[in-house]
């Protein structure tokens, strides 16, 4: 279907101009206070929230309106989650944060589970 592909290039094409800055905590400057750092991680879990509004909304509604939306789906697996969201995740997991993300983390991992895009060993 052609109305299908352009929607998966109109995706692909927004999802390939985001930027996901991702900050090293230890190469802030020495002088940086511990609340500088926090707030640095509270803006990188609103990042995440906002990725897994991204991910939900391509799972929950663009993928099933689309006829084949296998590409999409790959898109969304490959592009989004493994090169946006999980780098996220992973700069919070030594943070306050941690179990926020872990959450965060699991909602969008039962979705990709519920939609078939994910086999489940056992």
């Amino acid at each position: 279907n052609e109305l299908s592909e352009k929607i998966c290039e109109y995706i692909n094409s927004v999802v390939q101009e985001m930027a996901v800055p991702i900050i090293k905590h230890d190469s802030l400057p020495d002088n940086s206070s511990d609340e500088t750092v926090d707030d640095i991680r509270f803006a990188t879990l609103g990042q995440l929230c906002r990725l897994r509004k991204l991910i939900l909304n391509i799972i929950n509604f663009w993928y099933p309106a689309l006829r084949r939306p296998s590409s999409l789906a790959k898109l969304c697996l490959m592009d989004v989650m493994a090169y946006r969201f999980l780098p996220v995740v992973q700069s919070l997991s030594s943070s306050r944060y941690a179990s926020q993300a872990k959450d965060i983390f699991a909602s969008v991992w039962k979705s990709t589970q519920t939609a078939g895009w994910i086999d489940r060993v056992g």
